[in-house]
């Protein structure tokens, strides 16, 4: 269940880098929310947020890693689901 990547972006603001990245695929919120949290926690980040809202339909994890946080939306768009995650770290 390959994942499409729509978007990859890098900005720089005041001394912070952010990475946007967009992804699409098949798989449900559920298993998106639950293979993220396996990759990042074994990477070294920490979980400080994991809400899902809209009956399963929508999701927002949060992750820290030293000076590093990464947010990740998870929602279901008609007969796809679309991943966002934006990592903001030090320059």
């Amino acid at each position: 269940a390959g994942s499409q990547v729509v978007s990859d972006t890098l900005s720089w603001d005041q001394g912070q880098r952010n990475r946007t990245i967009v992804v699409t695929n098949g798989v449900s919120v559920e298993t998106n929310a639950l293979y993220l949290r396996e990759q990042l926690l074994r990477l070294g980040w920490t979980l400080v947020q994991d809400r899902t809202i809209e009956g399963g339909q929508r999701s927002a994890l949060v992750f820290r890693r030293t000076n590093e946080e990464m947010a990740v939306t998870i929602v279901k768009r008609d007969q796809a689901y679309v991943v966002t995650a934006s990592q903001t770290s030090p320059e």
